[in-house]
């Protein structure tokens, strides 16, 4: 049998599931049968998957990913118990005597090492909490891109997108089409608070005065009073966008 490499990733023991089959002289593919059995009644009940086998991949002679699992202390115990006879023995004792030389090196010897680790442990939060606010920003900035390009498409574009939107979320929901409209509409009133009503037949009017025709009159709804004021085509996209995310 090899002797096991135990890695730390992000911040836990793990022995790679290939290393482990490798030992217990398994194939690994049979291994990886076996814990995807273990994760799979892991999934019915309220234990935490990675408490005790993370998914990973690695790159084969091919350059080609393949699957493997990272295995927690946890994990090794769950596939030691199913093993039986010597492999079984020699693989306990082997993942076990790793693992605890592993937390004895993480062990303060002293006042000073207990500082600095604890002051590494910060950094290493603070590093998280930066990459964090960095990739928030990110998406913020990308949500906003994607808004600004939705709100600038032509007239006939942004139709198009609330449309196809509305579908969208009509099949999600399972709600009649005309029902989304009347509830989309409803919340464009309470959200601007304007009276779309009100603008179609103030717009209809002041059309007539200026000798539009009947048949463009007609034509003329509560999304054309929302395409000609910037501000409810602003309210009106985030609030389809909101439907949107919810809704998937």
């Amino acid at each position: 049998m090899n002797e096991l490499q135990i890695t730390n990733h992000h911040g836990r023991y793990v022995i790679d599931s290939r290393d482990v089959a490798e030992m217990v002289d398994k194939q690994h593919k049979h291994l990886l049968r076996d814990i995807e059995g273990y994760t799979e009644i892991l999934s019915q009940s309220n234990f935490g998957l990675t408490d005790f086998f993370i998914p990973h991949t690695y790159t084969d002679s091919q350059n080609k990913p393949r699957p493997c699992f990272l295995i927690t202390r946890k994990g090794c115990d769950m596939v030691a118990n199913k093993m039986t006879g010597e492999k079984g023995v020699l693989f306990t004792a082997a993942y076990v005597t790793k693992f605890e030389e592993m937390e004895q090196k993480q062990k303060p010897s002293c006042i000073e090492d207990l500082i600095i680790m604890q002051a590494q442990a910060l950094k290493d939060v603070r590093t998280e909490v930066t990459n964090l606010t960095t990739t928030t920003q990110q998406i913020t900035g990308t949500i906003q891109t994607i808004k600004e390009s939705i709100l600038d498409k032509p007239k006939e574009e942004w139709r198009d997108w609330v449309n196809d939107s509305v579908r969208k979320v009509c099949g999600i929901l399972n709600r009649g089409y005309q029902e989304m409209w009347d509830i989309l509409y409803k919340q464009l009133e309470a959200d601007a608070r304007c009276n779309l009503n009100r603008r179609v037949i103030n717009a209809k009017q002041r059309m007539a005065e200026e000798g539009v025709t009947k048949s463009k009159r007609r034509k003329y709804c509560k999304l054309s009073a929302i395409e000609d004021d910037a501000k409810l085509k602003r309210i009106f996209t985030n609030i389809i966008e909101r439907i949107l995310i919810k809704a998937s």
